[in-house]
C-alpha cells in the first residue's frame, strides 16, 4: 500500500494535554488516524470507497507479485555417509558466504549428519528435497542465483555459479573463507576477490587436475 504523511500541528502546551489525557493503551498518532478513518467512511460514498478498496487490493497483489519475481534462491546440499539432504533458501549468494556459513560449524562437522550440519549453518535456509528442488528449476530457473554441494564423504564444495562450476577442497575453501573474513573495512566484492585469491595459495598443488580453480573463472561475477 501507498501512504502519505500528514502533518498535524497542535500547540505544545495542549499536545501534552492531549497525550496525557488519552485512555490507557492509545496514543495520538493512533487517535488521529482513526477520526481521520472516520471522516473518510463519512464523507466518501460507499461506491466510491468500495471502488477504492479494490484499486489497493490490485496494487497490493502486483507489489507482492513483483516482490515475490525479484527473489532468487540458493540451493544448497550435503552429502555425508552417502546421505544427501538439501535446503533451499535467499541468502548466501557467492560462494564466498556459503563457505564462511561452513566454516562457522567445520570443527563441529565430524559430530553432525548433514541435515545437522545444513540447518546449524546455513539458519536463513528451509528444507526442500532433491526432487522438489530439480522441479523448480524446470519451472523457474532463472531465479536459482547459486547451486552449491558439501561433499563431507570426499572433502569438497561444488559451486555452480554466475554460470560456471568449480570442486574445491572442502578445508581451502574453509581457510580461505576465515582468512577473506579476517580482513576488516572491505566491501563484498573486495572481500571476494581476496578470498579467490586465497584460493589459489590454498589449493594444494598435487589436485590440481581436479579441484584447480579455473584460470577462466572469476569468482567475484555476477556481484
Amino acid at each position: 500500500m501507498n501512504y502519505l504523511e500528514i502533518t498535524v500541528w497542535l500547540e505544545e502546551h495542549q499536545y501534552q494535554a492531549l497525550a496525557d489525557h488519552l485512555v490507557d493503551d492509545s496514543n495520538l498518532d493512533k487517535v488521529v488516524t482513526e477520526i481521520l478513518q472516520n471522516l473518510y467512511e463519512k464523507c466518501v460514498p460507499a461506491e466510491e470507497r468500495e471502488r477504492i478498496k479494490e484499486i489497493v487490493a490490485q496494487e497490493e497483489a502486483m507489489r507482492k507479485a513483483e516482490e515475490a519475481a525479484s527473489r532468487r534462491f540458493v540451493f544448497i546440499e550435503a552429502k555425508k555417509n552417502g546421505v544427501t539432504s538439501c535446503r533451499i533458501g535467499e541468502g548466501y549468494g557467492t560462494p564466498l558466504e556459503v563457505a564462511h556459513a561452513c566454516a562457522l560449524h567445520y570443527s563441529q562437522a565430524k559430530k553432525m549428519s548433514g541435515q545437522e550440519f545444513l540447518e546449524a549453518a546455513y539458519k536463513e535456509t528451509e528444507p526442500i528435497t532433491k526432487e522438489e528442488f530439480e522441479e523448480r528449476c524446470a519451472v523457474d530457473g532463472e531465479r536459482i542465483k547459486g547451486i552449491y554441494s558439501l561433499d563431507f564423504d570426499h572433502n569438497t564444495i561444488t559451486a555452480e555459479f554466475d554460470g560456471n562450476t568449480s570442486t574445491l577442497p572442502m578445508n581451502c575453501m574453509v581457510k580461505a573463507a576465515k582468512a577473506a573474513y579476517r580482513r576488516v573495512n572491505l566491501k563484498l566484492e573486495e572481500r571476494m576477490e581476496f578470498f579467490a585469491k586465497k584460493l589459489e595459495e590454498l589449493v594444494p598443488a598435487q589436485n590440481e587436475e581436479s579441484s584447480e580453480i579455473d584460470p577462466g573463472y572469476d569468482m567475484t561475477q555476477g556481484m
